[in-house]
């Protein structure tokens, strides 16, 4: 029998991340006013069973974001999602971030579908040139495969939605995700595992994309000052 220590204990420790990680969690980075704005996307799934609201400054325009953004995704034809590899290799997903902007990744456009997994694609709902971008997938939640048709007995209906906001050169990056499922018990599921999971994943990932956007800025300040310092010395 459970001893009344171990019950209290385990109840606080649930009851601390529920009131204290999980809101955390939920709205790492961004602010009361832009966790309560619409962002595009949110008419998708109109009431959903999880929402999360994140957010990061990026200390360049929106024009040196887009680029990284739109080609994320899986497969030898995508630029991966910027977050902890080695975690996602871990379950034999064989991804590799990108370090450069792939100009043949860049034309996207909405109605066309980007790999998520071996099985899984998103489709691109909106697309606003260096202003929103919103992915959805519909999917089986223990096989990851794709569910077209919602009278399956099991599945998760996902948006992720991006959007740029410019404050002067500083570029605002949300992003929200809106999440709904076929059945209750799921949430015993997404609730104390996914939802963690997804947390540790996009945050890297958010701040994967401001590493490698400020730094290709920065790389080409510097080559354009060098450039610039050669031409004085000639």
């Amino acid at each position: 029998m459970n001893s009344p220590r171990a019950v209290i204990g385990a109840a606080a420790i649930v009851a601390v991340y529920v009131l204290v990680c999980r809101p955390w969690m939920m709205r790492w980075g961004s602010t009361l006013a832009e966790r309560d704005q619409p962002l595009p996307g949110d008419e998708i799934i109109q009431t959903p069973a999880l929402r999360a609201t994140r957010a990061i400054d990026i200390m360049c325009p929106p024009s040196d974001v887009w680029p990284w953004l739109v080609q994320l995704g899986y497969g030898p034809d995508r630029a991966g999602f910027y977050s902890y590899d080695w975690l996602e290799n871990l379950i034999g997903l064989d991804i590799h971030s990108a370090a450069r902007i792939a100009p043949e990744l860049q034309q996207v456009a909405a109605g066309d579908h980007i790999p998520f997994g071996p099985d899984t694609d998103f489709r691109v709902e909106l697309l606003e040139l260096q202003s929103a971008l919103v992915l959805r997938v519909r999917m089986h939640p223990f096989t990851g495969r794709d569910v077209l048709d919602r009278s399956s007995r099991l599945w998760l209906d996902w948006t992720w939605s991006f959007a740029l906001r410019p404050k002067g050169q500083v570029t605002r990056l949300l992003v929200r995700t809106r999440g709904a499922w076929s059945h209750r018990l799921l949430s015993l599921l997404i609730q104390p595992l996914l939802e963690p999971v997804h947390f540790v994943m996009e945050r890297r990932m958010l701040l994967g994309i401001r590493d490698r956007a400020e730094g290709s800025v920065d790389a080409t300040r510097s080559s354009s000052v060098g450039h610039l310092e050669g031409g004085t010395h000639a």
